[in-house]
């Protein structure tokens, strides 16, 4: 059985500008719009008085928005293309985090060379009655 969620919510009816308020159930469905091979994206909303199919919205190929934003969300949780494209988004975030880690490493080694270095030229130019 699919997940359902109960609302209290406004609907606008499409053809005119009258609101219509009811309660609702959203159903999530998988079907052939649906980007990820995990979850379903497809939502049916349903009247919970009188059962009627109030709204479908699909993933891709209705809204502009909405198939950007399932794009985006499939590939930033891994869900598209199957475990090759989960293990490679795997592999690729444990390489920024090691040039992110390595990074900081270089910059904190030149940091401290350079605050070295600086120190160095303080004392060579401050003459040689510091020195001894």
């Amino acid at each position: 059985m699919k997940e359902w969620f109960k609302f209290n919510t406004e609907l606008f009816h499409r053809g005119s500008s009258d609101r219509l308020r009811c309660d609702i159930y959203e159903c999530r469905v998988r079907s052939s719009r649906d980007i990820s091979d995990r979850v379903g994206c497809t939502r049916l909303i349903f009247c919970a008085d009188t059962g009627e199919l109030r709204q479908v919205l699909l993933p891709t190929g209705q809204y502009a928005g909405n198939t950007v934003t399932s794009w985006l969300v499939a590939l930033h949780e891994g869900n598209v293309f199957g475990l090759p494209c989960r293990i490679f988004v795997c592999v690729f975030g444990v390489c920024v985090a090691i040039l992110t880690i390595t990074g900081v490493i270089i910059w904190w080694k030149k940091h401290q060379a350079r605050r070295h270095a600086r120190d160095v030229r303080r004392i060579a130019q401050s003459g040689p009655e510091c020195r001894a």
